[in-house]
């Protein structure tokens, strides 16, 4: 990179810009009348540099196209992938997620009462006290 001593700006960049600017050529511009009467400005191209745009488009279309169906064939060239989760997985997600969290509800006497006529023990002391303890363990299990 060589710098300009008079600009301190890169020399070879700034004689590629000029020589670019340089080649720009303004447009030929002609006014033309309706046949309303009303007049209008346009440009007509240049026919130094028209055969040139054209052809540079036409090639860039092409090139354009030809990327695409390419792109287009290796994608059909391609072994379909499997689906990394079913409709039903992703449905089962969906609404486990929107499902509202239910707080903790504990035991009440009314609870345990028949479950102690049930087992034939006498509701009452160790076991209410021993039902506590199973209802705490489980409430830190499942509440992480």
């Amino acid at each position: 990179m060589t710098i300009d001593n008079n600009t301190g700006k890169n020399k070879e960049f700034y004689d590629l810009g000029k020589k670019m600017f340089d080649q720009i050529k303004p447009l030929n511009e002609r006014v033309v009348a309706d046949a309303n009467g009303r007049k209008y400005i346009t440009t007509e191209p240049r026919l130094d540099q028209g055969p040139d745009y054209e052809r540079g488009f036409v090639d860039g279309m092409l090139h354009q196209t030809q990327t695409s169906v390419d792109k287009a064939v290796n994608r059909m060239a391609q072994p379909e992938q499997e689906p990394m989760f079913t409709y039903a997985q992703v449905k089962a997600h969906i609404q486990a997620a929107m499902m509202p969290i239910r707080p903790w509800v504990g035991l009440t006497d009314e609870d345990l009462k028949p479950l102690s006529d049930k087992w034939r023990i006498v509701y009452g002391g160790w076991v209410e006290d021993f039902a506590k303890e199973i209802e705490a363990k489980l409430k830190e299990k499942n509440s992480g």
